[in-house]
């Protein structure tokens, strides 16, 4: 096989018991994963690449073709969205660490407890009130993901969904939610 010709999705199938497929994948993404790790100034470029990497390597394991998106807009949104989760984990420890006084802040196990359940009521009333893709975008927003990342991982072969589709969605949610 010659990989440097290949097609993304040939070295994504060969990758899985090929090490050069996946080395030649690593190389064609190397650019993306490091101009995504540029907008996570809290983390330091080494455990950016890292993170990237890792997720790269996870994409290319979870891929499934028949579901209609490229490998290279799923291997973004996974490539992101592990980038923003490390982020948000570095964020968070630097805040713990330079605010020690926060502990005393924390929500006792109770307040928690009462989170939780009132969350989960607000899902069980939104799981009636909306539509299936009201829902699926209400949770992803919830979920930290941007209105781009919401379009991609919701269109399929069969519908594209984009980003003004996202935000109609999200103010019909809000609206119903009153």
């Amino acid at each position: 096989m010659n990989y440097r010709e290949a097609t993304d999705n040939d070295l994504v199938v060969g990758a899985r018991q090929d090490d050069e497929c996946l080395a030649e994948l690593q190389r064609r993404y190397e650019p993306m994963i490091v101009q995504t790790a540029k907008s996570f100034p809290n983390m330091q470029e080494d455990e950016c690449l890292a993170e990237g990497n890792i997720a790269l390597v996870e994409a290319i394991m979870h891929f499934d073709q028949a579901r209609g998106t490229r490998f290279a807009t799923y291997a973004y949104v996974c490539v992101r969205n592990r980038l923003v989760r490390a982020g948000r984990k570095a964020q968070s420890t630097l805040d713990w660490q330079s605010m020690p006084e926060r502990a005393s802040r924390m929500p006792s196990p109770e307040e928690t407890l009462l989170d939780e359940e009132a969350f989960a009521m607000r899902k069980a009333e939104a799981k009636r009130k909306l539509s299936r893709f009201e829902y699926a975008v209400w949770r992803m927003r919830i979920d930290g993901y941007t209105y781009a990342e919401i379009a991609v991982a919701l269109s399929t072969a069969e519908r594209t969904v984009d980003v003004k589709s996202v935000g109609n969605a999200l103010a019909r949610v809000r609206r119903k939610l009153k």
